[in-house]
């Protein structure tokens, strides 16, 4: 029996692309093949438009079969509100930006520096 392997859970942003690996076969068949580029290869791409758990059964040569799973969760980009759209600020000025859903984030400016 064949020692198949897929790469462990990953999470993606919602519109963002990741390549699924599977390994230990010589011919692997992934299901459900909804979000796949092609579900007959050994390292297809998804592009998942939700969460989804993808199934990889994985063929040796001599027909032995063994299956091996991976969850791939998508988080959707948040929204972020803020008015006016165009504000002038000087040094030391405070702005506060608030994404729709209160979610706590992680911020990055850019350029970062003037």
């Amino acid at each position: 029996m064949p020692d198949i392997q897929s790469n462990p859970d990953q999470v993606v942003c919602i519109g963002d692309s990741l390549r699924l690996k599977a390994a230990g076969g010589d011919f692997y068949a992934w299901s459900p093949s909804i979000y796949l580029v092609d579900s007959t290869i050994q390292n297809p791409i998804s592009i998942p438009k939700q969460s989804i758990r993808y199934y990889v059964v994985g063929t040796d040569s001599n027909g032995c079969v063994n299956i091996d799973s991976i969850d791939v969760y998508v988080q959707f980009r948040p929204v972020l509100e803020y008015f006016p759209m165009d504000t002038t600020m000087f040094q030391g000025d405070e702005f506060q930006i608030q994404t729709l859903a209160n979610m706590k984030l992680l911020y990055q400016w850019i350029p970062s520096h003037f």
